[in-house]
């Protein structure tokens, strides 16, 4: 009997001590995941802002390096499907989706056609993305982009970008938002988040 006392205790004490270092360290631990997974170049004046297809945070903060005169026009790519409305509903009180919720927003920031282009050919992944950007980049004679997207989306826009845009093309990349407390509602849907980040970038380097 008190030897099982023993073995019962000595487990609870280890039980007990995990969950006290998991709860000391399981926020640093995050923290320093989602920094990996996030590149943040300082914004240079470049010749376009170019958002990848995704949630609407990255069109917003486009807007706000635009105004802040990193660049004079915005190059911004659609899915051919997206049911991503969430941050735009906050933002903007209104539901769109696709090529009408972003020329509602031009509509609200005062933004012209020729500050904001939206290609003809939809994307449906980072590589398409990139395709379209080379092929405007070649088409106007410009050599210097920044790139704005998703958190989880950067280390994947840069393997790309690397791969694609001709090696003279100077690209800064620029988070729209980050892995935190802001992004995330709780620390499980946190962990998750970061998990599902890694698991896609781990496919995108096995299929590169």
């Amino acid at each position: 009997m008190k030897r099982r006392y023993n073995i019962a205790l000595t487990v609870l004490i280890l039980v007990v001590f995990a969950v006290v270092s998991l709860g000391l360290f399981i926020d640093p631990l995050l923290d320093a995941a989602g920094s990996f997974l996030v590149i943040n170049d300082k914004p240079r004046k470049s010749d376009v802002i170019f958002v990848p297809a995704g949630e609407s945070l990255r069109f917003i903060k486009a807007i706000k390096l635009l105004k802040a005169g990193f660049a004079d026009r915005i190059l911004i790519n659609l899915e051919k499907s997206s049911t991503e409305v969430k941050a735009f509903e906050r933002r903007y009180g209104t539901r769109f989706s696709g090529q009408a919720r972003i020329e509602h927003i031009m509509k609200v920031e005062g933004l012209t056609p020729l500050e904001v282009i939206i290609p003809d050919q939809r994307s449906i992944s980072t590589e398409d993305d990139f395709s379209i950007l080379k092929g405007y980049l070649e088409r106007e004679a410009l050599n210097s982009v920044i790139v704005t997207t998703s958190w989880y989306h950067m280390r994947r826009c840069q393997l790309t970008a690397r791969r694609i845009l001709d090696k003279d093309t100077k690209t800064y990349f620029v988070p729209a938002n980050l892995p935190d407390m802001n992004y995330f509602i709780s620390r499980s849907k946190r962990m998750f988040g970061l998990f599902i980040a890694y698991m896609r970038l781990c496919y995108y380097y096995i299929t590169i």
